[in-house]
């Protein structure tokens, strides 16, 4: 196990990517989401591994994604921040009614990660739709409702909503202390 590669998962549009940034910005090594720059890529040369077309294939590019970057990792010292892990293929993959390949269970067994996960809840009033984004409401709680499938130790009661003003930088910035606060004190002594 890697007790210093930390995950942050949830739903879509939650703020997990604006909360990585932040980390990053404090000097913290982080590795970004698979699965948006697979869907950027396959739209820009006509690919169907999207989870609006072929879902086993866009699954699949996610893995081998993540694979890589999980082992490349290794090489980096200090905590690491995972926008969404290896496990999150298998949450995606239930979702979606889904066949879980072998291949796919032993490389979430293999490649571990710290057993706290940091869980951003589904948040409608932040989402924003996209081209890369387009599960309705209802997909979003699912998939929402999948991640929490997972051991969460971190949860709706550290995200701020500071009268629905996420993107106001104070108050991204004092979910990143949680955070930061909460990883060190995990690297350090192993326990919450």
């Amino acid at each position: 196990m890697s007790d210093h590669f930390f995950v942050v998962t949830g739903g879509p549009g939650a703020g997990k990517t604006s909360l990585i940034t932040e980390l990053a910005r404090r000097g913290f090594h982080t590795i970004p989401e698979s699965g948006r720059a697979i869907i950027r890529e396959e739209m820009a040369h006509g690919g169907d591994a999207l989870p609006w077309a072929n879902r086993m294939a866009y699954a699949e590019l996610m893995l081998e994604r993540d694979l890589r970057t999980y082992s490349a990792a290794r090489a980096l010292s200090g905590p690491i921040i995972f926008d969404r892990g290896i496990p999150d293929i298998i949450g995606y993959l239930t979702l979606c009614g889904l066949p879980l390949p072998p291949h796919v269970a032993a490389a979430a067994k293999a490649a571990r990660y710290n057993a706290r996960v940091f869980f951003a809840p589904y948040w409608d009033e932040i989402f924003t739709q996209d081209t890369e984004r387009t599960q309705r409401p209802s997909e979003r709680q699912k998939h929402c409702a999948r991640c929490c499938l997972r051991p969460i130790v971190f949860a709706s009661a550290l995200r701020l909503r500071a009268s629905g003003h996420w993107y106001c930088p104070q108050h991204l910035s004092k979910w990143a202390d949680a955070v930061e606060k909460l990883v060190g004190m995990f690297c350090s002594t192993g326990r919450l």
